[in-house]
């Protein structure tokens, strides 16, 4: 889904349920600005930074190269890390 379309049913709801309440300004008869309540911007805001990691998440899984797993010792010594003991 585009991340206009997810904008548009985003603001269509919350998590309430209830409809964002925004003002419209208007410039010479045309719709020029939305002012929405900040806590609905700071939602929003949440929502599109996990709508991009959504989508990251499934480009990642998608590419042939990640589709083979790594053994945990491989990865403990390319990421430097130390056993317990």
């Amino acid at each position: 889904m585009p991340l206009s379309e997810f904008i548009k049913l985003s603001i269509g709801r919350m998590a309430t349920g209830r409809p964002m309440k925004a003002k419209i300004i208007e410039k010479h008869g045309k719709k020029e600005f939305a002012v929405i309540p900040y806590k609905d911007f700071l939602r929003l805001q949440e929502e599109i930074e996990d709508y991009h990691d959504l989508r990251d998440l499934r480009r990642a899984k998608a590419d042939p190269k990640n589709r083979q797993g790594r053994p945990l010792d491989l990865v403990a010594t390319t990421l430097k890390l130390k056993r317990k003991s």
